[in-house]
């Protein structure tokens, strides 16, 4: 067994002790203990590989270095981990001029609009994938309400649009994403 994972058994919080503590051993045991689940988040964001690897990289940098802010009062540590990856993945968009929206005024929100008569067929990953070939203001937007969790005032905030916006752009990604769902030709095959 490499010196590394030396660590990944121990308690999370003796771990961070040790991080902090610049134990290096700590920090791969960390890192190897959250890098894939960053990973998925940064790939999920970027959609685009080498980006998703730098994201990762910048992730973990400024969460050893934000790593005493760290409070378990205020939930657990792979949400504040998590957190942290969206930010850079945003912020990474918002340097990049990457994310364009269209304003509008607000449209009706329709209640499990999401996949209506299809959620039974299809699986987590699958609708993962459908979702990256959205456009990237709707993948955005979708993935921040509805697979992370963030309100609409937390999205607009994040991304610098109003609440309305994001609204919108949820509502036409779950149109979007009804119309495609409803275009496979056998939900039991791979897309």
């Amino acid at each position: 067994m490499s010196p590394k994972y030396t660590f990944v058994q121990m308690d999370l919080t003796l771990l961070i002790t040790k991080c902090l503590q610049n134990n290096r051993k700590a920090q791969f045991a960390l890192f190897d203990k959250y890098v894939d689940q960053v990973s998925k988040i940064c790939e999920r964001y970027t959609n685009d590989l080498p980006s998703a690897k730098d994201s990762v990289q910048t992730t973990f940098i400024k969460v050893f270095k934000k790593l005493d802010t760290f409070d378990s009062s205020k939930g657990n540590f792979g949400g504040w981990i998590s957190r942290i990856a969206i930010n850079e993945c945003l912020m990474r968009y918002r340097k990049n001029k990457h994310l364009t929206f269209v304003e509008t005024e607000d449209l009706p929100i329709e209640k499990n609009v999401l996949i209506p008569n299809y959620g039974a067929d299809i699986d987590y990953e699958r609708l993962i994938r459908i979702v990256e070939k959205l456009p990237i203001g709707y993948r955005t937007v979708f993935m921040l309400s509805v697979i992370d969790g963030f309100s609409h005032q937390e999205i607009g905030e994040q991304l610098d649009i109003s609440e309305s916006t994001s609204r919108s752009q949820l509502y036409k990604a779950r149109k979007m994403l009804i119309k495609r769902i409803g275009q496979l030709p056998n939900l039991n095959k791979v897309c």
